[in-house]
């Protein structure tokens, strides 16, 4: 007997843990960069400084950008969509488009959904995990789970 799709939210274990540890890595970049760059008042020893500092500021704006961008809730509906929503947005993808769900290999506590129209990698520890791989066999029996 095959059941019916149902709306369900799953929540996300732990949603602060990245961005709060993205933060944590700023802070730990400039107590660095203040104790390792020698502080002169030599126009080149200056210059350098400005430098390394422009490029950790780049480097923790797209470390922290990449933290907010991970799902803190997956939604499923009746109509075969899943809807993955973060700090930042929301993105839904057709579980019909859906490929295959892996756990990542070097990034333990990852997964990586790759759909038709690209990528997405979330963390895996939300509630009623294996619930909602059933959820997405169910509907799309081609996707393939690896690792999970």
């Amino acid at each position: 007997m095959v059941q019916r799709l149902t709306s369900r939210r799953y929540e996300l274990r732990g949603r602060w843990l990245d961005p709060v540890m993205s933060l944590a890595a700023v802070v730990l970049l400039i107590v660095v960069f203040s104790v390792v760059i020698p502080r002169t008042t030599e126009a080149d020893g200056r210059q350098y400084q400005i430098w390394v500092a422009l490029a950790l500021l780049v480097l923790s704006i797209h470390g922290v950008y990449r933290a907010l961008k991970v799902p803190i809730a997956i939604e499923t509906r009746d109509d075969g969509t899943i809807t993955f929503e973060s700090f930042i947005g929301r993105r839904s993808i057709p579980v019909s488009e859906l490929e295959s769900i892996k756990q990542l290999t070097l990034q333990p506590g990852y997964l990586m959904f790759m759909h038709s129209g690209g990528k997405l990698r979330t963390r895996h520890r939300f509630n009623d995990f294996y619930q909602f791989l059933s959820w997405v066999k169910q509907a799309n029996p081609k996707v393939e789970i690896v690792g999970c």
